[in-house]
């Protein structure tokens, strides 16, 4: 078997040897909402339509708003269902496999991702490999691939759309008909992306940064005197992208339009859950908005690391943690101890590739220094996304940092590898698998069980 393929053999491996035992662990219908995305498959398949979203209360499911790649994936595995309760208990079994599945695409992006942008080839495979194990052994990507959502489906498109927008970046020039065809794979992905999930429109701008390298002094090729640079490639590019993104993705913006008023539903929902706790909530109890925020944080680093088992429970466990009364508190210590053993290296990577950014821009590699610089755009945007949200709703969960998890690993990976001996790989081989799997068998043994 080629080194290569072992590259992406062992993480995969090891994704479901952990997400499995997640998966039938976790309590039935306790991951959050899996009852109303089980319903948007059922409708789908009893009436052969797209439901229509009504807030909260309405009459099929909550989710409803949701754009239906994932619950489409899903029809196959429920085409039985039937009104008994040991049917919907097997159909919830098999979504969540569904979850597993579009889980596993997210580790092999990362791993993709890692090895694209590594520019040392001797360091390109224990690269890939470290963000690997980041991408299948970290708890909150254990949670959501044992658990029915759509976060799973939303992760592994988003994943896959950032690292072949990264292989783009780091070609040189291509001809006219190269350029409409990858433009259109391009534009496929971000259409993809975006019937995962409405957060993920954030590709679709970015789609666009690969016509950079199309044009030869952005490529950072140097033109012959009096030649012309020719463009035409890059042109060709992005009409491929709108193109295939309006086939793809361009009918749920306009049947959205349609009903709501709005392309991405952002007004219906906002409607629809407008009773919802906010900062208001907070402010009225004698909250101030740093305390807001500190609330938003805390609750979001444990979820991040799975702290409590299930995200909508770590608010009781924190209430618990501030009176004295949470019988897990040891264990709670530990793994944030843990965890910041995870964050360092992400910071650290981050760091690097800002100055491995500047090294190329220095070099006049335009299209180089954005693509190593387009994870911790990728970070940044969704955790701007996330803010913006806990703006108007409180919901601090780390699970919707998912659509940056193959950013997050590719950054631990670079980062560990600035800190850790690299002249046997066993050594940050370790130094990457050791927390992580302590982390998750803690989640798995300490607060799944104790969910519900």
């Amino acid at each position: 078997m080629g080194r290569g393929i072992r590259l992406f053999l062992v993480p995969a491996l090891i994704h479901f040897v952990l997400s499995i035992p997640y998966l039938l662990s976790f309590p039935l219908w306790r991951a959050p909402d899996e009852g109303a995305h089980l319903g948007y498959v059922v409708h789908l398949i009893r009436s052969g339509s797209f439901p229509v979203f009504q807030g909260m209360s309405g009459p099929v499911t909550y989710e409803a708003h949701q754009p239906p790649l994932f619950y489409v994936s899903g029809i196959p595995f429920l085409w039985f269902l039937t009104e008994r309760e040991e049917d919907r208990t097997t159909g919830l079994l098999l979504l969540r496999f569904v979850s597993t599945f579009w889980s596993l695409l997210t580790v092999l992006s990362t791993i993709s991702l890692a090895v694209v942008l590594t520019q040392d080839p001797n360091k390109k495979r224990i690269t890939g490999l470290l963000a690997g194990l980041f991408a299948s052994v970290h708890p909150v990507h254990l949670l959501i691939s044992g658990s029915v959502t759509n976060d799973s489906a939303a992760g592994a498109t988003a994943s896959a759309t950032i690292a072949w927008l990264c292989y783009l970046l780091t070609r040189k020039q291509v001809s006219h008909q190269q350029g409409t065809l990858l433009g259109a794979l391009t534009g496929l992905f971000a259409g993809l992306a975006l019937l995962a999930k409405q957060s993920n429109i954030f590709l679709l701008p970015l789609a666009f940064l690969p016509a950079l390298p199309m044009v030869p002094r952005l490529a950072g090729l140097k033109k012959k005197k009096q030649e012309s640079v020719n463009i035409s490639p890059a042109i060709a590019f992005c009409v491929g992208v709108v193109v295939t993104f309006g086939l793809s993705a361009g009918w749920w913006l306009v049947r959205n339009q349609h009903l709501y008023g709005d392309p991405l539903a952002i007004g219906a929902f906002l409607q629809g859950f407008e009773k919802s706790p906010g900062p208001q909530y907070f402010l009225d109890r004698g909250f101030s908005w740093s305390q807001y925020w500190l609330l938003v944080a805390q609750v979001s680093w444990f979820t991040w690391l799975g702290i409590f088992g299930e995200p909508n429970a770590a608010m009781r466990g924190l209430a618990r943690l501030s009176q004295g009364q949470e019988p897990t508190l040891p264990f709670v210590l530990i793994v944030c101890l843990l965890g910041l053993s995870l964050l360092l290296p992400i910071v650290l990577g981050a760091v690097q590739s800002v100055r491995d950014s500047i090294a190329q821009l220095k070099n006049r590699q335009w299209s180089a220094a954005i693509a190593l610089l387009l994870p911790l755009i990728t970070v940044g945007i969704v955790l701007a996304q996330f803010v913006a949200f806990n703006v108007r709703f409180f919901q601090g969960q780390a699970r919707y940092w998912y659509p940056a998890h193959s950013a997050m690993a590719y950054l631990f990976a670079a980062g560990l590898l600035r800190v850790v001996p690299t002249n046997r790989p066993v050594i940050p081989i370790a130094a990457a698998a050791l927390p992580l799997l302590l982390i998750s068998l803690i989640v798995l043994l300490v607060w799944v069980p104790r969910v519900g």
